[in-house]
């Protein structure tokens, strides 16, 4: 993964065999940040784990593509703290040749070759990612 420093924000580089959500991680604790939008991203992936939330049993179900390259056509999302760790929440829409097109959150990528993700900094925010009990999943909010 290369970190480009633009104004307001980065260009995240990941290469081959880079995993998203790891590098996102890695990112957010390197370059101290505590909430940011994934605003776009572009490239190849190898193969993916992920997810469509299930609201009955407050979890995934989770489907892979495996058998890649896949296009990487969009990507967004943010990046903020949960019990001030990095939380990285993505979600991609990609496609196979021809065009058949799978999306989701995203549990895990690959990269292929290269991915390009440009994200913005909104670190002097006040926005956490909070669990609220007797509600699924976790969502943002303001401290």
């Amino acid at each position: 993964m290369k970190t480009i420093e633009l104004s307001g924000g980065w260009l995240l580089r990941l290469d081959s065999g880079d995993e998203f959500i790891e590098c996102l991680k890695l990112f957010a604790n390197s370059n101290k940040v505590k909430f940011a939008a994934i605003m776009s991203g572009v490239g190849m992936i190898e193969r993916a784990r992920m997810g469509f939330f299930c609201i009955p049993k407050n979890d995934y179900d989770i489907f892979n593509l495996d058998n890649g390259p896949y296009d990487l056509s969009s990507m967004s999302g943010n990046i903020s703290q949960l019990d001030d760790q990095p939380w990285p929440h993505v979600h991609i829409v990609t496609n196979k040749i021809g065009g058949q097109t799978y999306s989701g959150h995203v549990l895990n990528a690959i990269c292929y070759i290269t991915v390009e993700i440009f994200i913005v900094d909104y670190s002097n925010s006040k926005i956490v990612r909070t669990k609220t009990s007797n509600f699924p999943a976790s969502r943002l909010d303001n401290v």
